[in-house]
């Protein structure tokens, strides 16, 4: 059931993800290969500013997390 449940929201993000790519948005996202830390992406992302981010790393002195997407 967790298998089938994990497959279903893989699914999800990927038809999400598509559907921001085709109403023209910028979306950044992890690249395979790239050794820069992923609150680092997050970072430079936002200050560039794209209009989505896609699994952004964010943290605080009290918590940390990552998003599957994170609108501007």
């Amino acid at each position: 059931m967790l298998a089938i449940l994990q497959e279903r929201g893989l699914q999800f993000e990927q038809i999400y993800l598509k559907r921001l790519l085709d109403e023209g948005k910028s979306v950044v996202g992890p690249e395979p290969g790239v050794d820069e830390l992923p609150i680092d992406r997050t970072m430079t992302a936002m200050q560039n500013g794209a209009d989505v981010i896609y699994q952004a790393s964010l943290r605080n002195k009290l918590w940390q997390g990552r998003a599957d997407f994170s609108l501007r």
